[in-house]
């Protein structure tokens, strides 16, 4: 067997070839996880802010870089493509066994941070989240959850593989959020002349929708990279607002006892100002009826949806 002597030591061909697809496979990893760094990197820092996006991309590059050097040790203590093969599969299945929800929520928040599903800022609801009451606002994302905030104050910290499974509700995205206020009077009460008087309240209220206007009406579309090899990019556009969906509507919903239940719905422009306005619409309900000569208390509930 051919031999080559180097700084007064004797290498074998088979052992040059060992380190030359060592060195390979660790140039390879280097490379590619440099260039998963710059690109989660970039693209994260347009959601998440730069030091979450430089977490993110740290992690990815030192995941990538410990699994080529893993692989090199192998390919330099000659072991077989077929053991290494195996050796590999048995790394992978202990780390996504081992670290199963890690590994999901790292991945979530990737997905989260590229696709700006959902940004700082935002007013979101999130399905089945268990205790949140109606929107929160999104105050971090991270590299394994996001820390939300609802509107009374209370802070939630979420796993990212949770909102990349479940239905996530973007009140941000049009700027109006939905308060349906239920208001039970007598069924002696003209009906017809109860909605016209909700419906007129409402639209005088300075805090309802078409008095104020959704503050964020543009929305992220993808479009085609101008080279192959780059990421699409966001582009803002205007959605299409369809302005009678967010009028003040009124309806009789049901019966109870000796009372007519009516719903009002109505938009406002953010989840901060829920109370105010309830509590302003409520008195000018209240102060019209009595306008109206009306002795009987309303009884009123109200949400957010």
């Amino acid at each position: 067997m051919m031999a080559v002597e180097i700084f007064g030591m004797e290498f074998t061909g088979v052992i040059l070839k060992q380190i030359l697809e060592a060195t390979i496979i660790i140039l390879i990893g280097l490379i590619v996880g440099r260039l998963f760094y710059w690109v989660i990197k970039s693209q994260a820092a347009k959601i998440t802010g730069a030091p979450a996006a430089k977490t993110m991309a740290k992690f990815v590059e030192y995941l990538l870089i410990g699994f080529a050097l893993t692989i090199a040790v192998l390919v330099l203590f000659g072991v077989n493509s077929t053991t290494i093969g195996i050796i590999s599969g048995a790394i992978a299945f202990a780390l996504t066994f081992g670290f199963q929800n890690i590994i999901q929520n790292v991945v979530g928040g990737l997905l989260i941070a590229v696709d700006g599903r959902v940004q700082l800022g935002d007013w979101i609801e999130v399905g089945d989240q268990p205790l949140q009451q109606g929107p929160a606002e999104v105050l971090n994302i991270g590299l394994t959850s996001i820390t939300v905030r609802e509107r009374y104050g209370r802070l939630y910290v979420i796993p990212s593989s949770y909102l990349v499974v479940h239905k996530v509700l973007n009140y941000s995205e049009i700027g109006c959020v939905n308060i349906n206020v239920s208001i039970a009077l007598p069924w002696t009460e003209d009906p017809r002349r109860m909605l016209d008087i909700f419906l007129e309240e409402a639209r005088r209220n300075p805090m309802v929708y078409p008095n104020i206007r959704p503050v964020h009406k543009e929305g992220r579309v993808k479009r085609s990279p101008k080279r192959k090899f780059s990421l699409r990019v966001h582009d803002k556009t205007t959605l299409d607002f369809e302005e009678t969906r967010y009028f003040p509507t009124a309806h009789i919903v049901r019966t109870e006892d000796d009372k007519l239940v009516y719903n009002v719905s109505l938009w406002i422009d953010s989840p901060i100002n829920y109370r105010n306005v309830t509590t302003s619409y409520q008195i000018q309900v209240v102060a019209r009826l009595r306008q109206e000569g009306m002795k009987v208390a309303p009884i009123f509930k109200h949400d957010s949806s």
